[in-house]
């Protein structure tokens, strides 16, 4: 089985679907039908859809888009974690089944100490209580924060997305970057393998990224590293197929049992996945 874990969808319905007035972005449609094709194309049987920002805490079109293709699709959503119903709210949100975690998002103005005054601690307290998995916005400044919160929280289990957003540009042996390689010293500690283009300078296969793949490899195995894609951006970047094509052909300390765990196997060992596999897509020679 091969999982996507890190994909967003825009519906281009915005009426039924309307962004939220904070929205940081303003993105363009990137409907699920878009994206069951795009997997299909690429032989990816099943994805975690991440509610993206722009709809805040109005998880609608996420849930829709489980409902639709339940066979094919998880879910991560979103609540107010400042809010102090936001427990009761994501346990509203996860009581189906199909949205099996939540994300965190903070960006570089965030100091994150609110990731240890108690804010979140319901959530986190949540979290291990009912297996959801919280996925992780954060950068290496922010670690620190996620350690300690992580620390008294220990069955909480937690992804790190898009690879920490590590600074290429610092060279070996990349000090700044030692936070999120030291969250690897927690057993319920994951991160993505998603995101490269987001850190590199250079184009595709984007080889200033893979010294820092290489040391999160060793870091945390490739038993607690996922693939993703961050559709539909990825389109802006190298494209689906050769995001895939990536982890199989240009890291070459991979072994195919790791290749095999983060394409999948520790996507399967983090949540409840459906079944439902990619059509055998055959072309139109017509």
């Amino acid at each position: 089985m091969i999982v996507d874990s890190h994909v967003h969808v825009f519906s281009a319905n915005s009426v039924k679907y309307p962004l939220s007035p904070s929205a940081p972005y303003d993105p363009d449609p990137a409907p699920l039908e878009q994206l069951i094709i795009t997997m299909g194309m690429s032989g990816v049987d099943v994805a975690v859809v991440v509610q993206p920002q722009p709809y805040e805490w109005d998880n609608s079109y996420l849930s829709d888009s489980l409902a639709e293709q339940p066979e094919r699709l998880i879910g991560i959503g979103l609540v107010d974690p400042r809010s102090p119903d936001a427990a009761d709210n994501l346990l509203a949100l996860a009581k189906p089944g199909r949205i099996q975690g939540f994300r965190l998002n903070l960006d570089s103005d965030d100091e994150g100490l609110w990731l240890t005054d108690g804010t979140v601690d319901p959530l986190w307290k949540l979290a291990a209580d009912e297996g959801l998995v919280v996925c992780l916005q954060i950068e290496p400044q922010h670690a620190r924060h996620v350690q300690t919160l992580a620390a008294r929280f220990k069955a909480t289990r937690f992804v790190v997305d898009h690879l920490g957003k590590p600074d290429v540009t610092e060279g070996a042996p990349y000090p700044s970057f030692r936070p999120i390689l030291d969250l690897a010293e927690l057993e319920g500690a994951h991160i993505k393998l998603s995101g490269l283009f987001y850190a590199s300078r250079q184009d595709f296969p984007y080889e200033d990224t893979i010294p820092i793949v290489e040391l999160v490899w060793e870091a945390f195995g490739a038993r607690r590293m996922l693939w993703g894609t961050d559709f539909p951006n990825i389109f802006k970047a190298c494209g689906y197929q050769a995001a895939l094509d990536h982890v199989n052909q240009n890291l070459p300390f991979l072994s195919d049992d790791d290749k095999a765990w983060i394409l999948g196997k520790t996507a399967a060992s983090l949540w409840d996945l459906p079944d439902g596999t990619a059509p055998e897509l055959e072309p139109d020679l017509e």
